[in-house]
C-alpha cells in the first residue's frame, strides 16, 4: 500500500464518520422542527381561542356600554318625572292650603253672620218636608200668601207702559197664527226686563203647589203666576194655550222690555222665545189678557 492509498483510506473513514454525524444532527433538527411545528400549531390554536374570547368580551363590553347609556337615559327620565311629581305635589299642597284658608274664612263668616234665608233655600227645605205633610194643598193655600209677603220685593218703578195693540203685535210676532179668544182687559200694559221678571218668578212658591187633575192643573198654575205678577202691579204676564206633544196645555208668555219669555208655571222653568223652554210646546191661542 502506497502512501496515496493510505491517505484515501484515512479520508474515507473520516468522511463516513462525518456523514453519520451529519445524519444524526439532521435527524435531531427534524425532530426539533416537528416539535416546533406542533408547538406553533398549539400556540395558533390557543391564539384563535384567545381572540374568540376577546371578541366575546368586546361584544359584552359593547352591550354593557349600550345598557349603561339606556340606563342613563332612564335615570334622566325618572329624574324629570320625579321633578314633575314634586311640582304637582307642591301645586296640590298649595291648592289644599288655599281651600283650607277659604274654609276657615267661610267658617268664620258662618259663625259671625246671620244666616240669610232665600226663596231658593226655603224651597229646597220645603220640598224635603212636603212628603210629611198630609194635606199639602190646604197647607199651601194657607201659607203661600204669607211666604210671599216675607220675600216680597219692592214695587218696581222703572217699568215701561205700552198699549194693548203693541202687546198683541209682539205676541203675534212670535206666532202670526195665534188666535185671540178675548179682547184686551187693559188699555195699557206694564212691561219690565227679563231679569226683573225672572227674579219675581223665582220669588214665587207656586211650583210647590200640588197638581190635581181637573181641580188644580195647568190652567190654574198659569192663572196663579199671572196673579202673582199682578201683586207687583205688572200685567204683562199672559196665559197661552197650545199643544205640548199630543196634550193640550197651558203656560205663560210674558212680554218684557228685552224680549218675550215662556214660563212653565208648574216648575218655574223660563225660556226666551221663539225657543221658549225648548220642549216642543206650541202656543196657538191667547186667553185672559
Amino acid at each position: 500500500m502506497n502512501w496515496l492509498d493510505i491517505l484515501r483510506k484515512i479520508f474515507s473513514n473520516s468522511s463516513s464518520q462525518e456523514l453519520i454525524n451529519l445524519k444524526n444532527k439532521n435527524s435531531i433538527l427534524e425532530n426539533n422542527l416537528s416539535e416546533c411545528l406542533l408547538e406553533k400549531k398549539e400556540i395558533t390554536t390557543n391564539l384563535k381561542k384567545s381572540l374568540s374570547k376577546i371578541e366575546s368580551l368586546q361584544e359584552l363590553v359593547d352591550k354593557l356600554k349600550e345598557n349603561e347609556e339606556h340606563l342613563s337615559l332612564q335615570i334622566l327620565e325618572l329624574g324629570k318625572e320625579n321633578n314633575n311629581v314634586n311640582l304637582k305635589i307642591i301645586e296640590k299642597e298649595t291648592e289644599i292650603k288655599i281651600l283650607e284658608d277659604q274654609v276657615s274664612i267661610l267658617q268664620l263668616q258662618i259663625n259671625n253672620a246671620i244666616f240669610i234665608i232665600t226663596p231658593e233655600i226655603l224651597k229646597t227645605t220645603l220640598k224635603k218636608q212636603l212628603p210629611y205633610i198630609t194635606n199639602k194643598q190646604q197647607t199651601w193655600w194657607d201659607y203661600e200668601k204669607t211666604l210671599w209677603i216675607v220675600f216680597a220685593k219692592p214695587e218696581i218703578q222703572d217699568y215701561e207702559e205700552i198699549s194693548a195693540e203693541e202687546i198683541k203685535n209682539r205676541i203675534l210676532a212670535i206666532n202670526p197664527n195665534l188666535v185671540l179668544h178675548s179682547s184686551a182687559k187693559d188699555g195699557k200694559y206694564r212691561i219690565i226686563t227679563i231679569a226683573q221678571a225672572t227674579e219675581i218668578i223665582l220669588n214665587s212658591f207656586i211650583p210647590l203647589k200640588k197638581w190635581l187633575e181637573e181641580i188644580f192643573d195647568c190652567d190654574d198654575f198659569a192663572e196663579e203666576l199671572r196673579l202673582h205678577f199682578s201683586k207687583y202691579t205688572i200685567n204683562s204676564c199672559l196665559e197661552i194655550w197650545g199643544y205640548w206633544g199630543n196634550v193640550y196645555h197651558e203656560r205663560n208668555w210674558m212680554v218684557c222690555k228685552d224680549g218675550v219669555i215662556e214660563i212653565e208655571p208648574q216648575t218655574g222653568q223660563i225660556g226666551v222665545l221663539p225657543l221658549g223652554v225648548n220642549d216642543n210646546f206650541k202656543g196657538d191661542s191667547l186667553h185672559d189678557w
